[in-house]
């Protein structure tokens, strides 16, 4: 399957992102050429495509899948999985990492009940933790409403 310069360019930058974010390279670029090649693929052709092993596609897929930014289909008379962008893929991952950001504000919210305050240090720390991500929740949550809304 060729790959023309200016989407391998695309497929090779979505990599770097990733990876600049501490994620895997390949799923970044899995991501890319699932965005630019609407119709669902098998690893094996994913794996042809990228130029990489189908064993690091597989890995990554599920990872990708996981966070609910890709998703496996089945097509009638084929064995294997076919993987596509899931068309709210999007809003997915926006959730996902409101409920993550909320867990982890729930964590704070108990340390501040049950770790005792000795220093004032300690406690502008999980203050300010708390803070941070209260509006981040807020700011992500109103985000989300308006990338629903189409706006």
């Amino acid at each position: 399957m060729k790959i023309d310069k200016d989407s391998q360019e695309f497929i090779e930058s979505m990599g770097l992102v990733f990876q600049d974010d501490g994620q895997p390279r390949i799923a970044g670029r899995i991501l890319g050429f699932l965005t630019i090649r609407t119709e669902a693929h098998s690893l094996q052709e994913l794996a042809d495509a990228l130029e990489v092993s189908r064993g690091s596609v597989s890995t990554n897929t599920r990872m990708l899948e996981q966070i609910g930014i890709v998703e496996r289909i089945a097509k009638s008379g084929d064995r294997q999985g076919f993987y596509q962008l899931a068309p709210d893929g999007f809003s997915r991952v926006m959730r996902g990492a409101i409920q993550r950001m909320v867990k982890t504000r729930q964590i704070i919210l108990k340390a501040q009940e049950r770790i005792p305050r000795k220093t004032a240090a300690a406690q502008r720390n999980l203050d300010d933790m708390a803070r941070f991500y209260d509006m981040t929740i807020d700011g992500m949550s109103e985000l989300m409403r308006k990338y629903s809304e189409g706006s």
